[in-house]
């Protein structure tokens, strides 16, 4: 903002600021009456006053809250397929583990079945 300009609005803050402190008080609420036109006129003077860079840095924060929450919301979906995929993959562990202990499982049954066809062939081969 140019220095005149904002001397401008400084001055123009300074003039509204009379007129409320120039209003007359309303008994037992803090409030004043004002002279509705002039603080009006005064208020268009300081929008019109102000430099049009302040509504471009407004679009600007408007824009930077937009590209913030879509950042978020790409964050949370990038988290949530993470989790998604660590399920998959912990489940994936636990069906491979079972698996094995089911086949380590299977093999000690054989091995002992095994063992008990052994013992009986063996039994029989020395009754005979």
């Amino acid at each position: 903002m140019a220095e005149a300009q904002l001397t401008s609005v400084l001055d123009q803050l300074d003039q509204l600021e009379e007129i409320v402190l120039d209003g007359t008080r309303v008994p037992f609420s803090g409030g004043r009456l004002v002279n509705e036109q002039d603080a009006i006129e005064l208020m268009d003077a300081v929008r019109e006053a102000l430099p049009p860079q302040l509504a471009q840095a407004e679009e600007l924060v408007a824009k930077k809250d937009d590209f913030i929450n879509q950042a978020r919301q790409q964050a949370d979906e990038i988290l949530n397929q993470a989790r998604q995929q660590r399920e998959q993959l912990i489940n994936s562990q636990a069906i491979r583990q079972e698996a094995e202990r089911q086949g380590a499982e299977l093999r000690e049954q054989g091995r002992q079945q095994g063992e008990q066809l052994l013992t009986q062939a063996r039994q029989q081969l020395a009754k005979a």
